[in-house]
C-alpha cells in the first residue's frame, strides 16, 4: 500500500513558488494570499486542475517533471499531509 492511497492528493492542493526576499509590504500582501515559508518560497492554496475527485492524478502517465520528482514520504510530502490534516500513518508510542 502506498502512502498516496489515503491522502486524497494532499500534495496537489497547493502550488509553491520561489519568491526570494520580500519587502515588509510585499510579505504582508503575500501572507494574506498564501503562506510565506522561511526559505524564500510562497505556498498558495491552488488545487491542481488535473486532480480527480478521488484524489488521484488525472494525467499520471503524462504528469510534469516537478510531479515526477516529488518524493513520496519526503519532507514536502509530509508537510502537505500535515497541512491537509492527513495522518502520517505511523502509530504513536
Amino acid at each position: 500500500m502506498s502512502k498516496c492511497d489515503d491522502c486524497n492528493g494532499a500534495c496537489c492542493r497547493y502550488v509553491t513558488i520561489f519568491i526570494g526576499n520580500l519587502s515588509t509590504d510585499q510579505a504582508r500582501w503575500a501572507a494574506m494570499r498564501g503562506e510565506v515559508l522561511g526559505d524564500g518560497r510562497w505556498r498558495l492554496p491552488v488545487k491542481c486542475r488535473y486532480l480527480n475527485g478521488d484524489g488521484r492524478c488525472g494525467i499520471y502517465p503524462f504528469r510534469p517533471g516537478v510531479c515526477r520528482k516529488f518524493a513520496v514520504d519526503g519532507a514536502e510530502c509530509n508537510a502537505a499531509r500535515a497541512a491537509e490534516g492527513v495522518s502520517d500513518g505511523k502509530a504513536e508510542v
